[in-house]
């Protein structure tokens, strides 16, 4: 997947999201959302998925061919020799304008300076902080330990508490904090903790990367606001399952008294303090203990939504693993009218507005280039001559004299399984259409094109123009 296609297919999963969560942010373990934008980041980070074959009766190679407007059956081939092995092809990167490529990298480099220098500037203000001594904070500490050892410490340069830090976590007080007022300690603590246990400052960074990336993107910047806001609503959650519902009127009333402190932004760390205030103390209010019905409900939408980012369906084809000449024809036929429609689709995205949808394209006929691909090397695969007995027969021919020019090219690469028919024929010397592997050599200057007969093992040249 190219980063068009990652970013359509997450910015679908973000407005599901949205959606669920303007529904049912108050049925819900507030959980599920972090878990959901995490669903959501891997989609825009990692360009992977899980293939599902379908039926063919379902499906079939055929019926997505028509849905780009175009025949799977073609009457004459557009090449002599067709290449069965379809690379994977991103065409952004290779036909799209260049102008729009610089855009997207200045715009990543923006970003990636603004996020790092905004960093870089509030650590060194964090730097200026002190130990907190304190025989509440002592106690809290020896309650509360980690693998990983929690610093507490204060400073004059914020005004409300915070976390940074991911191994070596650091809890940062204002200096004016009232050091005895040990309920609020209490909910900051056991706050600012939670953040930490769930490593939510790595989130932030992964949030930013996300940015960075997909900047182009809005749904991806409406991502980012709701999913560090959800992120500080699951500490809330957990703060009032930690001290019990009686207290939820006490711990909003100390988020207010935060929130009026709040200092200045800090993209890359957790405030206690820093999303949508009147919404959290919303939700604070309105938590309850978690029935098993909505554990469940979170569970099965967050199954469902996992399963349809992390999988692709994809037609099993009727030719199947083709049997015969015939069907290799037909499967021969259907990749060059896939490459006909690839080849129109790179030039209308020279100068298209839609380069998503385009792109989305694309896409999609490479991988159906590269499924029909594999099915015909395993049809050759199957003949008297295979792909290794191909190479070892070209590396004993590499290298002799051939109408007194010796072949260049000493090393054997690849051999790819093609159709060679028509003027193709001629220029090989062969007496009917076949299939052939075309060898590769590591030599670009190779003299000869060289191809191998798939049922005689029989070399044919072709001088090169």
């Amino acid at each position: 997947m190219n980063i068009i296609q990652m970013s359509i297919s997450a910015a679908i999963l973000i407005l599901i999201i949205v959606v669920v969560r303007s529904l049912a942010i108050h049925k819900l373990p507030k959980k599920t959302f972090t878990v959901l934008w995490g669903v959501a980041l891997f989609r825009l980070l990692l360009p992977f998925y899980i293939p599902i074959s379908l039926p063919s009766t379902a499906y079939t190679i055929t019926d997505r061919v028509a849905e780009f407007g175009m025949s799977a059956t073609i009457s004459q081939p557009i090449n002599p020799i067709i290449e069965v092995e379809a690379s994977d092809i991103n065409v952004l990167a290779s036909e799209a304008p260049s102008l729009l490529m610089v855009l997207w990298i200045t715009g990543v480099i923006f970003l990636i300076l603004f996020f790092i220098i905004t960093h870089l500037y509030r650590r060194r203000l964090y730097k200026m902080s002190l130990p907190v001594e304190n025989d509440f904070i002592n106690a809290w500490q020896n309650c509360n330990k980690l693998m990983r050892f929690i610093q507490i410490r204060k400073s004059d340069r914020i005004a409300a508490p915070m976390t940074y830090g991911i191994l070596k976590p650091v809890i940062l007080f204002p200096k004016a904090t009232d050091w005895q007022d040990a309920a609020e300690l209490r909910y900051v603590l056991t706050h600012e903790l939670t953040h930490i246990r769930r490593f939510d400052v790595l989130t932030k960074w992964l949030l930013a990367a996300a940015l960075c990336v997909h900047w182009f993107n809005p749904l991806v910047w409406v991502m980012y606001i709701l999913a560090s806001r959800d992120i500080e609503v699951a500490c809330d959650e957990t703060v009032v399952q930690a001290f019990g519902e009686t207290e939820k009127s006490a711990y909003a009333l100390a988020l207010i008294g935060l929130e009026e402190r709040r200092s200045g932004f800090s993209p890359l760390c957790n405030n206690f303090a820093k999303n949508a205030i009147s919404e959290r103390i919303n939700v604070i209010m309105k938590t309850k203990k978690a029935t098993p019905v909505g554990k469940t409900l979170a569970l099965v939408l967050i199954f469902m939504l996992t399963f349809g980012t992390l999988t692709v369906f994809t037609a099993e084809s009727e030719l199947s693993v083709p049997n015969s000449a015939d069907e290799l024809i037909e499967v021969f036929g259907t990749m060059d009218s896939l490459r006909a429609k690839m080849i129109l689709l790179s030039m209308e995205m020279s100068n298209a507005t839609n380069m998503g949808t385009l792109g989305s394209q694309m896409g999609v006929l490479g991988s159906q280039m590269g499924e029909l691909g594999r099915k015909v090397k395993d049809f050759a695969n199957n003949q008297p001559v295979s792909r290794q007995d191909a190479m070892d027969i070209a590396m004993s021919f590499a290298g002799l004299t051939v109408e007194d020019n010796e072949l260049h090219s000493f090393e054997v690469t690849d051999a790819r399984p093609v159709w060679i028919y028509d003027t193709a024929v001629q220029s090989f010397g062969i007496s009917d259409n076949r299939l052939v592997w075309e060898i590769t050599f590591l030599n670009p200057t190779a003299n000869y094109d060289v191809v191998i007969d798939a049922y005689t093992g029989e070399v044919y040249t072709s001088p090169r123009s």
